[in-house]
Parts: structure tokens; sequence; C-alpha cells
């Protein structure tokens, strides 16, 4: 019960589409993503702070990098850390 609760939360933003997909054939357009998560927009972010960083005395492209996707890697890992912990510690048995 407490995973399929991490699922649906985890995963509720692709319900909608796999509804639609169940009334038609999904086109192209029903698969693009938001305007946030667009290849533009992310080229463009990584543009502005690596402008930015060539600003200073020594410009460093990964902490550009990590201005625009610090935050995402970091919730992605922080799932990660903590689904394993769980899958660890119902593996050793202590469930009751």
């Amino acid at each position: 019960m407490f995973f399929h609760k991490i699922s649906l939360f985890i995963f509720r933003w692709v319900i909608p589409t796999l509804i639609r997909g169940q009334k038609k054939v999904l086109e192209l357009s029903d698969l693009q993503p938001g305007p946030y998560n667009s290849i533009q927009h992310v080229g463009e972010q990584v543009w502005m702070h690596w402008q930015n960083e060539r600003k200073r005395e020594i410009p460093s492209l990964f902490r550009a990098l990590l201005k625009v996707f610090g935050l995402r890697v970091f919730i992605a890992t922080f799932l990660f850390v903590l689904r394993d912990a769980i899958l660890r510690y119902y593996s050793l048995g202590h469930r009751k």
C-alpha cells in the first residue's frame, strides 16, 4: 500500500497520457513536453548560466550545469536513496 501511494505521487504526470492513449492512438503532439521541459528552454538556461560564469575569474561549466540541473538531480538522488533504504529495511525482515 505504501509503495502504491509513492508510485502514484511520482508518476501522476503520466496518468492523463495513459488514459488518452486508451481512448485513441496517440499523436506526437500528445507526447510533447511542457515548456519548461523542452530542449529549447533547457538550452536557454544553460546558455544564460554559462554567460554569467564566463564573467567570473575562473569560469566553470560544471557550476553552470549545476545551477540548471542541481535541484532536479538532488531530488532524484534523494528519492533513489529513500527507495533503497526502504527496500533494504523491508528485505531484512523488519516487517510487522
